[in-house]
């Protein structure tokens, strides 16, 4: 199995934006960015029981595994992620290990047309000859002496209702905003 991929049409629109709406009717937490996350977790029992249903049932048919939800959420963001990993901590004092994380585009600057603007990068520890010309491609944001140790791996494009997955150990983070001002999307964390 691969370590990262992309999914084609996981959901419809109409599920993504039915989706939505559950998840602003719970309250939001700020991500380290600032921008408010609407997030579901197993003690969210009605919200969870729901997105079970909708969405993480129909996640584990694309693994081999059984996976269980550490939170997801919903959000728009108006910053782009730094490079960074997924390894949350499980709920409720679980055992298991983190397994994948998944992030489904909606919009970016509030229009699906838009998406392919976006991007989620993925990288792999190794030394990066292309260290200043991937910062001014794609990773402004980032510190140019972190990119010297890691190479990109997969450069996906944002599509709408699509799903990108990838290991939640390997760092990843979202291209800059050099052509938009945000981007919408839902994010699941998951463990076994």
């Amino acid at each position: 199995m691969p370590n990262c991929d992309k999914i084609d049409s996981v959901l419809s629109e109409n599920e993504c934006h039915n989706m939505r709406e559950i998840f602003l009717k719970n309250t939001p937490t700020l991500s380290n960015l600032g921008d408010k996350c609407y997030g579901i977790d197993i003690n969210n029992t009605a919200s969870y029981l729901w997105f079970k249903k909708k969405l993480l049932d129909k996640i584990n048919n694309y693994f081999d595994v059984d996976l269980k939800l550490i939170f997801a959420f919903y959000a728009s963001f108006t910053k782009p992620f730094e490079i960074h990993t997924d390894i949350k901590p499980l709920p409720n004092g679980a055992k298991g290990t983190p397994y994948v994380s998944c992030l489904i585009p909606i919009s970016v600057d509030n229009s699906k047309d838009k998406c392919e603007l976006a991007n989620t990068i993925i990288f792999r520890s190794q030394k990066n000859a292309n260290a200043e010309e991937d910062h001014r491609k794609y990773l402004s944001h980032c510190d140019v002496e972190q990119l010297r140790h890691r190479k990109i791996d997969k450069i996906f494009n944002w599509t709408p209702y699509d799903m990108i997955w990838w290991n939640s150990e390997l760092d990843h983070c979202s291209s800059h905003f050099k052509n938009f001002k945000s981007k919408e999307c839902i994010v699941v964390h998951t463990y076994v």
